[in-house]
């Protein structure tokens, strides 16, 4: 137990000795100084200014919300009591809380006619206020125009009324300038109006603008501390009332159309001053509306230099109940908005359109239509006849116009070359008013303006019903067929309608609607280039052998295939005037004309070779013939012999032009291609000329892959090989300069011709086939395995082999010399030299010669009967040509 009580004991004494403590520490605190430092007392405060300001809600015209404002001194934590129509209210709720300052935020508009601040009374007397209820305006370009106000007590503005001040500002939302006094236009003779206060021309910072309209007078007021002569200020700010702009000098300015639904589009073309990149547009139930991102158009397109106008295209913004709906609208533009931006907030240049200039939004069933497809829905570049359906194209879509019951629709009839139709309603009325004229230009656009067919010298051919309308156009010449095809069919109306107003004092005056429609039909209409622009990348040979002819110039002195490379080489076949078909070609020029290869045969064409005579040929990328058969089709190289003998002026780099034909049946040229400086005439010494002796094999199977070899003689250091106009690859010379062998390419079935050129431009040529086999020959048995050749001089005769097997063809005589292996039929090679021998040229190609048998050894006879011929039996096969013709054989086999 005697611990215990100690321990208790301990404790106790702990607990007083910290109570002490504590109460040491209270006891020297400054508590009066506290008091006197952050409690508001009655006894030392005293006020100076009372600002009370009442804010009316973003361009409207209710308090949302008021201020009591308060300066002087010893205010902190002070209370304010407001004698009310509605009692005495408190109000606590301070923004600022300062000895200094303290600032009450009210949610309404209850002030009263007092407040008592702490222990005094202050008056609030609102007598003679000005208060807004509207404005007539709220775009005023700055310098320029003024505004007008109505309300209440605005005759009191700039006056001193009953001892107080009351004066009205503006000022710019962003509060970058400073308050600028109304400049009050007073009337010379009437006196001024309490509900009506209108400004001359205002100036300021640009941007929205607030409206504030102050009464200032002052009260004497004892307070413990001494007297005080306290300002009371009272404030009606309305914010957000109108905007200062800077008017855009826009000049020459229109709109088309003025009527469409949401997402069309309206196209503005200025003479001058639309910066069309830097502007947005918005459509206004009201130009006091505000300006927002429903009631902005969307961009869709812009030219700031379209043949020295601006263009700039928007789309009616998307149907906004209350906002964007059908009815008609101010269009205003305006400086170009930020993104993310409040537009309302950010405009500070536009520029109106005129009353009378609106747009209006149009329900479907008003809007006028064209029907996919026209017929035909294509056609040449040059222009032609084409049908257009739709609706409202020349029936009226007005619901408010009624016409008179003796009124006719009437198409005008053609006039000189203007390329517009007008029709005629007659009269009627619109909206209740008599109409005295109504009448529509309407215009077809495809390109360029379309005229209107002719059913007749003094008609149009049309037909209009208010289920369907159908008109005819020829349409416009275009220029860019080639590059831009297809384009987009446009139809704009434009229908003025005069009609007789009644004015306010009951007289009658004519007033002028016009009413701009448009539909567009994207991509409808398809243009057929008459001729298109052909490419030319490339040509070989490069360089084109030449001897110097004597008299200063230079001739060829060989058949010289060329091939070009490019794009777009045209071949047109057409029926000319005589019901015959014709094909034209392009032309091929080396040089000024030095050269010209020119196939057709129209009336007017030059050719340094004979149209019948030249071998010409455009190729597709597969090598096969374009012949005009497809309409359209284009090759990628043309292949063409230069005939020897052709003479050139000099010795030189030349142009290669290729020009395409028109599609069309004259004589026209059309487009044309050039590779400067594409080609060389050379004319080396003819110690730098390579000779060919020998090509063997000189026919090849298409699909290439033979082993070539090419004999003869001076083939240089940088010799290049070409066969039917392409360059051979990976070719090997001998270093003695009299062989060169290589793996034959692929190539297109027929005769065409291999060139050996040494690097500066000597060339030489031989013949080169590509045949097609349609089946392999297949050798079974050769017997005997050995024997003896022929060798006459010593008696001996050469073994008689017999070859079994399959597909050994025989002679065909379908071939012709330029395909005499075909004539031949299967050849037999021993040791890679054929058996059979055959007269040669001195290129070593195989030729015809007429044969006369020995005698004795006839090669036809008649049999017995003496009406059948047969073949001697020492011959296998005979050909025959067909007497009166060239190239026509007749094959006699055993």
């Amino acid at each position: 137990m005697t611990n215990k009580r100690q321990r208790a004991s301990k404790l106790m004494k702990r607990i007083t000795a910290m109570l002490l403590t504590m109460l040491m520490a209270l006891g020297s605190v400054p508590w009066g100084d506290m008091a006197k430092s952050y409690a508001f007392d009655a006894g030392t405060y005293y006020i100076e200014k009372v600002l009370i300001t009442k804010i009316h809600a973003d361009g409207l015209y209710k308090v949302t919300q008021t201020r009591i404002g308060i300066k002087g001194s010893g205010l902190k934590d002070i209370a304010i009591v407001a004698e009310t129509s509605q009692g005495f209210k408190t109000y606590t709720n301070k923004e600022i809380n300062t000895d200094g300052v303290v600032e009450f935020l009210i949610a309404d508009n209850l002030i009263g006619n007092s407040i008592t601040v702490g222990t005094k009374d202050i008056p609030i007397d609102q007598g003679g206020l000005p208060t807004m209820s509207g404005i007539t305006d709220r775009a005023i370009v700055a310098g320029e125009e003024g505004i007008t106000i109505s309300g209440a007590n605005l005759d009191k503005v700039g006056t001193t009324y009953e001892g107080a001040a009351v004066g009205g500002y503006f000022e710019d939302k962003a509060g970058a300038v400073g308050q600028i006094a109304l400049p009050v236009l007073i009337p010379e003779t009437e006196p001024r109006s309490d509900s009506k206060l209108s400004t001359s021309a205002l100036n300021g910072n640009l941007g929205l603008q607030n409206i504030v309209f102050k009464k200032t007078y002052s009260k004497s007021v004892d307070f413990t501390s001494g007297s005080k002569n306290v300002e009371i200020t009272i404030q009606n700010t309305y914010n957000d009332q109108f905007r200062l702009t800077r008017d855009m000098d826009i000049e020459g300015i229109s709109m088309n159309p003025n009527r469409g639904q949401f997402g069309d589009e309206i196209t503005f073309t200025a003479t001058s001053g639309l910066d069309v990149d830097n502007v947005d547009v918005f459509l206004l139930k009201n130009l006091t509306d505000k300006y927002t991102n429903d009631n902005k158009c969307i961009f869709a397109g812009s030219n700031p230099d379209a043949n020295g106008k601006q263009v700039l295209t928007v789309k009616v913004p998307a149907e906004k109940k209350g906002i964007i709906e059908n009815g008609e609208y101010y269009v205003v533009i305006t400086n170009k908005i930020p993104t993310g931006a409040d537009p309302d907030k950010s405009v500070n240049q536009q520029y109106e359109f005129d009353g009378s200039d609106k747009f209006t939004i149009i329900s479907a069933s008003q809007k006028m239509k064209i029907y996919s497809p026209l017929n035909p829905g294509s056609g040449p570049d040059s222009g032609s006849k084409t049908e257009i359906s739709g609706v409202f194209i020349g029936s009226l879509n007005l619901s408010d116009f009624i016409s008179a019951q003796d009124a006719k629709t009437t198409v005008l009839a053609p006039a000189g070359d203007d390329k517009s139709m007008y029709i005629d309603y007659g009269k009627g009325t619109y909206k209740g008013d008599e109409v005295t004229s109504a009448k529509r230009k309407v215009r077809v656009i495809i390109g360029d303006v379309a005229s209107f067919a002719k059913a007749s010298e003094s008609a149009y051919d049309y037909s209009f019903n208010s289920q369907l309308d159908k008109v005819k156009v020829i349409t416009p010449q275009v220029t860019d067929a080639e590059t831009s095809p297809t384009k987009s069919v446009v139809i704009e109306t434009e229908t003025t309608i005069k009609v007789n107003k009644k004015a306010s004092d009951g007289s009658i005056y004519e007033d002028t609607i016009v009413l701009k429609d448009r539909a567009e039909l994207k991509n409808g209409y398809t243009y057929q280039p008459g001729t298109i622009t052909p490419t030319v990348s490339g040509i070989t040979p490069p360089k084109i052998y030449v001897e110097g002819n004597g008299d200063g110039g230079y001739v060829t002195t060989k058949d010289i295939m060329i091939s070009i490379t490019g794009q777009n080489f045209l071949v047109h076949r057409y029926i000319d005037d005589k019901g015959q078909e014709k094909i034209k070609y392009p032309i091929v020029e080396l040089g000024n004309k030095e050269i010209t290869l020119n196939k057709n045969t129209y009336g007017g064409a030059e050719s340094s070779v004979a149209p019948d005579k030249l071998e010409f040929k455009v190729l597709d990328k597969n090598d096969n013939e374009v012949d005009g058969s497809t309409p359209g089709q284009t090759g990628v190289r043309i292949v063409a012999i230069i005939p020897a003998g052709t003479p050139v002026s000099k010795a030189a780099k030349a142009d290669v032009k290729v020009i395409n034909p028109m599609k069309d049946s004259t004589s026209i040229e059309g487009k044309t291609g050039i590779l400067s400086y594409g080609v060389e005439f050379a004319s080396p010494p003819s110690a730098k000329v390579p000779v060919i002796e020998s090509v063997a094999p000189d026919a090849v199977m298409k699909e290439g892959g033979e082993t070539v070899t090419i004999t003869g003689s001076n083939f240089q250091d940088g010799v290049r090989v070409f066969i039917d106009g392409y360059e051979v690859t990976g070719i090997k010379r001998q270093l003695d300069g009299t062989q060169i062998t290589f793996k034959a390419p692929k190539g297109r079935e027929g005769v065409t011709q291999l060139q050996v050129m040494n690097s500066e431009g000597g060339i030489d040529t031989a013949e080169f086939r590509f045949v097609k086999t349609y089946t392999d020959p297949k050798i079974s048995s050769f017997s005997p395995g050995k024997g003896s050749g022929d060798d006459v001089g010593s008696g001996i005769e050469a073994t008689l082999v017999v070859i079994s097997g399959q597909n050994f063809l025989l002679p065909d005589p379908s071939g012709s010399e330029s395909y005499i292996q075909k004539l031949i039929g299967a050849r037999v090679l021993i040791g890679g030299k054929d058996i059979n021998n055959y007269n040669k040229d001195s290129k070593g190609k195989i030729i015809l010669k007429r044969y006369e048998a020995p005698e004795g050894e006839d090669i036809i006879e008649l049999d017995s009967s003496g009406k059948k011929p047969v073949l001697a039996d020492y011959y296998h096969s005979v050909v025959l040509e067909i007497s009166g013709t060239e190239d026509e054989f007749m094959v006699l086999n055993v």
